[in-house]
């Protein structure tokens, strides 16, 4: 029989807990900081919502979506982001009735493309949606968060951002016509599904994969010829508010996004350590998602950070660490005191992890143990019996004591402080 093995690009997160524990505590206190509640979302949705919101010419509609048809033949998807599933539940419970609503993930999603450094076939992605704001300031409040992450994990400087304005629908679409006399000459040459992207959203071959199209998109127009006043002056006002964060930036005026709900301003960071699969962060503003799901337009806009990728240049994240105890004896007999004591412990010292080993073993085998998971302390119940004793051993500083009940007590109130 063959050995049963996790799916290709599916990972298990053992060694690495602590890293996330601690990155995902970090994001969400900086999320309260700023006001943002957290939001969960199904990981299974209609697989209409993505079709509308994303976009069928999109490479994740189109090819790397996990999609099957449920018991009631109904079409079902699991989540490749995660914007999407929150602008749904939003709508479904008439959620900006009366607010506008900030919120925060860190959830899973699910695409299926051939893994690689930096891209799994299911990954963790941390984001924001702010909901019912319009440009600019909601906008430039999320890149002054997103800067913020970067210090706090110490990555300051060390990423660079890209920025594209795509204004409003009248504007892409004048722009969409422009792209569409430009690229007709080479339609011959272009894949089947370049040329439905041509025909139905000529914007998207700027975000085109293949050595051709990346090669002519290097002459393409640039949207910023058809911005309104308005525009201009929306997105210089963002430009500015970056100069006063102290946020550098790049305008890229061909940078698309892989999904077709973004409208106004959209930006990427990037980090040269990773290769091919360089965005760390992506996001923007995507008003006109409310009206591809049935709904009028509302103002909204936000990003999403790749869990992965962000541990990944941050490797030597210090993750805060709380004294480790080890509770062993060296008789089974001695095991229903022990569970007493470390009973009694946990309820007086909340913030010392106790380990429980649930099996006798000989002094140099519960010392090995204890190291193994590079406990602290090593605490020996003795005497179960009456005035228990204890044999505690430093394993840091290689030094003995022998406590009873009230010392031992007594001792772990100090190791706490």
């Amino acid at each position: 029989m063959s050995k049963l093995q996790s799916i290709r690009g599916f990972t298990d997160i053992i060694d690495d807990i602590d890293k996330w524990h601690h990155l995902e505590a970090s994001l969400q206190a900086l999320s309260a900081q700023y006001g943002y509640q957290e939001i969960r979302t199904p990981l299974l949705e209609d697989s209409r919502l993505f079709e509308r919101s994303i976009g069928v010419t999109s490479d994740i509609v189109h090819k790397e979506m996990y999609t099957f048809t449920d018991r009631n033949e109904q079409s079902v998807s699991l989540r490749p982001e995660g914007t999407a599933s929150v602008v749904r539940a939003c709508i479904q419970g008439n959620l900006l009735y009366d607010q506008a609503r900030k919120w925060f993930y860190i959830s899973n999603m699910f695409r299926r493309e051939r893994p690689q450094r930096g891209r799994l076939r299911q990954f963790h992605q941390f984001g924001m949606e702010c909901l019912g704001y319009d440009e600019p300031y909601a906008d430039i409040e999320q890149l002054v968060i997103i800067n913020e992450v970067w210090r706090i994990f110490g990555l300051a400087g060390k990423l660079s951002l890209e920025m594209n304005y795509l204004g409003s629908r009248d504007t892409r679409i004048a722009y969409g016509e422009a792209l569409k006399a430009y690229y007709q000459p080479h339609l011959a040459s272009m894949s089947e599904l370049n040329q439905k992207r041509w025909e139905e959203n000529t914007l998207r071959l700027l975000d085109a994969k293949d050595a051709a199209l990346i090669s002519l998109n290097q002459a393409a127009p640039s949207i910023d010829a058809y911005y309104t006043d308005d525009e201009k002056r929306s997105f210089a006002i963002i430009q500015q508010c970056c100069q006063d964060h102290g946020i550098d930036f790049t305008v890229n005026n061909r940078l698309m996004r892989g999904l077709d709900y973004y409208t106004g301003l959209i930006y990427e960071w990037k980090s040269d350590e990773l290769g091919a699969q360089s965005t760390v962060c992506g996001g923007g503003r995507y008003d006109l998602l409310f009206e591809n799901l049935g709904e009028k337009r509302q103002g909204a806009c936000g990003f999403s950070i790749g869990i992965e990728r962000l541990l990944e240049i941050c490797p030597h994240l210090e993750t805060p660490r709380s004294i480790q105890v080890h509770l062993a004896c060296m008789d089974n007999d001695h095991l229903p005191g022990l569970l007493q004591t470390a009973q009694r412990l946990r309820q007086a010292h909340s913030h010392i992890s106790l380990y429980t080993q649930l099996q006798a073993a000989k002094m140099p085998q519960l010392i090995k143990r204890a190291v193994k998971k590079s406990a602290d302390f090593l605490v020996i119940l003795e005497n179960p019996q009456g005035a228990q004793q204890f044999s505690v051993k430093d394993l840091n500083q290689q030094s003995h004591h022998a406590f009873d009940g009230e010392q031992l007590a007594n001792f772990m109130e100090q190791c706490s402080c």
